[in-house]
Formats: structure tokens, C-alpha cells, sequence
């Protein structure tokens, strides 16, 4: 059994955000039925003024943020139904450094494995055998930062 690549890598169909209200912020309509259609093996960008919608499209598309209509696919996966196919076929770069730097190395480990569904005995297995295994500077480190 031969298994076909899906023909285009990103598929957007009337994909739409609203941010609900805060206080004293209405609602903010981030994203008003967008789609689009990106090859598989193509470069693309996506450019506008800030607050046009980038970031909370990427992050729809990461499983960061949850869209309030529409559908979405990552390599022929619905990030809904899909999820976990979606987030493996993708991966984020964020162009700023985003990560708290009183975290200790396990916290920033224990928070980015979270975000793709690897439960705390998974990483703590992990932790075990590079603890067991000497794992040299890594260890190092956690250790200096009592884990």
C-alpha cells in the first residue's frame, strides 16, 4: 500500500478568529474568513501590518490558539480532528526569544513537551535516564538548578 503526500502542505477554508472580550476591549475580529491554499515544497511568507492576523494564523495552524470557525489542515491533517498529526507535521520559530529565563531546564522541558501532549512520566523517564546515564553538561545544569 502506497501512501499519497497531500497535494498542498497548508489548506485554509473561511478560517476566522474572534478574540472574546476583556474588560474594557470589545471583541477583536483577528482573522474574517481567510483561505488559501499553499503547495507541498513551496516557500511562502506572510506579510501585512502588525495586528493583520500573522501571528494568530501561525498560531491556529501550531495548535497554539483555537479558531472559532473554518477549518484547517497541516500536511493533509485537520487540526481539530488530526491534532496530533498537524503538530508533528509542523514546527514554529518564533523571531523573538519567548521563554521565561527563571525557568529551570526542566520547567522549560516540562512546559514545551506539555504543549505536544507528552505526558510527566514520559519526561520524567527521560530525565531519569540521562540522570542514570551521566548525560554531562545538560545534567550538569538541571543539577546546579536543584532538579
Amino acid at each position: 500500500m502506497t501512501i499519497q503526500a497531500p497535494e498542498h502542505a497548508i489548506q485554509l477554508e473561511g478560517l476566522c478568529k474572534t478574540y472574546q472580550a476583556q474588560k474594557r476591549q470589545p471583541a477583536h475580529l483577528a482573522l474574517d474568513d481567510v483561505s488559501l491554499n499553499i503547495p507541498r515544497g513551496s516557500f511562502f511568507g506572510l506579510l501585512g501590518p502588525n495586528g493583520a492576523g500573522k501571528s494568530t494564523l501561525i498560531n491556529i495552524l501550531a495548535g497554539l490558539v483555537i479558531k472559532s470557525s473554518g477549518t484547517a489542515r497541516v500536511c493533509g491533517y485537520d487540526i481539530e480532528t488530526d491534532m496530533r498529526e498537524a503538530r508533528r507535521s509542523i514546527g514554529v520559530v518564533p523571531q523573538e526569544l519567548n521563554m521565561d529565563p527563571y525557568f529551570t531546564p526542566f520547567e522549560l522541558l516540562d512546559l514545551y513537551a506539555g504543549l505536544y501532549g507528552v505526558g510527566a512520566d514520559v519526561i520524567q523517564h527521560h530525565v531519569n535516564l540521562l540522570r542514570d546515564e551521566g548525560g554531562g553538561h545538560f545534567m550538569n545544569a538541571m543539577n546546579t538548578v536543584g532538579v
